[in-house]
Order: structure tokens, then C-alpha cells, then sequence
């Protein structure tokens, strides 16, 4: 009885062993395509994303012209004569950048969100800027 319960154990354990492993390879056709269906998914999620930006880059677009438009209207005279200050970018991907503020601040920050509309690199060290007093 003594060698039978050693023996016993052993056949038990390799039998559920082999159980095991046929069952985990009738599993992986399924999972494999559970996987691609998975891939397609987040490949078409990406899309979505990249044109979800696009039309947030064009509303800012839109909303920046459309502030523009308003403050030259409302101020009666034109808006070059309110900017003393001109900021001037070239960059590789953006070509090159230039725009105008009341302030040297205004006229960076406008540069620097221009040039990331051009998906360009934009860094406040490429900008020189000067004042037109």
C-alpha cells in the first residue's frame, strides 16, 4: 500500500498534466484571433484619435481667426499699430514662423502656438524677438 499511494500520486499528477496541456492548446487558436481582432481594434482607434486631433487643430484654427477678426473690429484702428514686438521662428518641419504682440510675451506665445499648429519643433530658445520702438 505504501508503494501504490506514490504511485498513484504520480500517474494523477502526469495525467492532469497532460489534461492541462491539451486543453491550453485548444484554447490558442481562439486566443490568437481574440488577439488580432484586439490589434484591428486599437489600430482603428488610432485613426479615430489622429482625426479627432485634426479637427480640434482646425477648430483652433477657426476660433483663433475668428478672435482675430473680432479685436480688429472692435478697436477701430488696424492691429499692427497696438504690436510693438515681433518674434521670428525658422524651423525645419514649420518653415518659417513670424508673430506680432503688445508684449514680448504675446508675440512669443503667439509664434510658438503657430508653430505647433505647423506641427513643427518648437522651442522659446529658436525665437528672436525684437521691438519696434
Amino acid at each position: 500500500m505504501k508503494i501504490l499511494t506514490p504511485l498513484a500520486m504520480s500517474i494523477l499528477i502526469s495525467s492532469s498534466a497532460l489534461a492541462m496541456n491539451s486543453s491550453e492548446k485548444s484554447f490558442r487558436p481562439s486566443d490568437s484571433r481574440d488577439v488580432r481582432e484586439l490589434q484591428i481594434e486599437v489600430k482603428m482607434l488610432r485613426q479615430d484619435v489622429q482625426k479627432l486631433e485634426a479637427l480640434i487643430l482646425k477648430m483652433q484654427r477657426t476660433l483663433n481667426t475668428l478672435a482675430e477678426d473680432s479685436n480688429g473690429n472692435n478697436s477701430g484702428n488696424s492691429s499692427n499699430d497696438d504690436n510693438k514686438w515681433g518674434c521670428y521662428m525658422n524651423d525645419i518641419r514649420a518653415g518659417g514662423i513670424y508673430a506680432t504682440g503688445r508684449t514680448e510675451a504675446e508675440a512669443r506665445g503667439k509664434a510658438l502656438a503657430s508653430c505647433t499648429d505647423k506641427r513643427g519643433t518648437c522651442w522659446d530658445d529658436n525665437l528672436k524677438c525684437t521691438s519696434s520702438e
